[in-house]
């Protein structure tokens, strides 16, 4: 990896994480330093809608939508401490990560039902202005629920950027997990490491 080359990596945290993290790199760019300047954006879940937000150079606008009274929200039926509780059980009784994540990604719904898909995907398309790939190098990381492994979704994955967002943040047991070319995909129960950088940015 170059020495030259930066990194921005954005976990996880639901509606409220994605409007903190966003407040932050507006705080920061009020202070004269912009992450949006990094070479590479890798986000999940939540952290996969604030990157491409901030690579397509919508920040203002999603800002805006958060200072709306009416700005779209999910009524879910599980409170988050319930997938919390399943996941670290799960996490407890698998030792091997991609079993776990298996697992994890495979939960049965927690509450009498799940949230529509189609609600859901209406919440992450207003959340996300621009719904192009950017220019800038974005990766977005979700789990293959067939075999546990996480998956990267970029502007050469031939997957929309909607979908891609949509699957990165599908939380199993809360939320309907999102079908791509035939394969079901969840959220990343362990977020994406920073150790894992190497490998988006390549030896150059």
């Amino acid at each position: 990896m170059s020495t030259n080359q930066k990194a921005l990596v954005s976990s996880g945290g639901g509606t409220a994480g994605g409007a903190w993290m966003l407040g932050i790199i507006d705080a920061l760019h009020s202070a004269d330093v912009d992450l949006g300047d990094a070479d590479l954006i890798v986000g999940t879940s939540a952290g996969a809608r604030v990157g491409a937000v901030l690579a397509t150079g919508a920040l203002d606008h999603a800002l805006g939508l958060y200072r709306r009274s009416d700005h779209p929200r999910l009524e879910t039926r599980v409170p988050l401490d319930a997938f919390v509780a399943a996941a670290m059980r799960i996490m407890s009784e698998f030792p091997d990560r991609q079993e776990a994540a298996k697992r994890i990604a495979n939960l049965e719904p927690l509450g009498s039902t799940l949230v529509t898909a189609e609600d859901r995907q209406c919440m992450v398309a207003a959340q996300l202005p621009v719904q192009t790939w950017p220019e800038k190098r974005v990766a977005i990381t979700a789990v293959d629920t067939q075999s546990g492994l996480r998956v990267v979704f970029d502007a050469n994955s031939g997957v929309a950027l909607l979908d891609a967002a949509s699957a990165s943040g599908a939380l199993p047991g809360i939320f309907p997990l999102v079908t791509i070319d035939g394969k079901r995909y969840a959220d990343s129960p362990a977020g994406v490491r920073i150790a894992e950088l190497s490998w988006f940015l390549g030896p150059d």
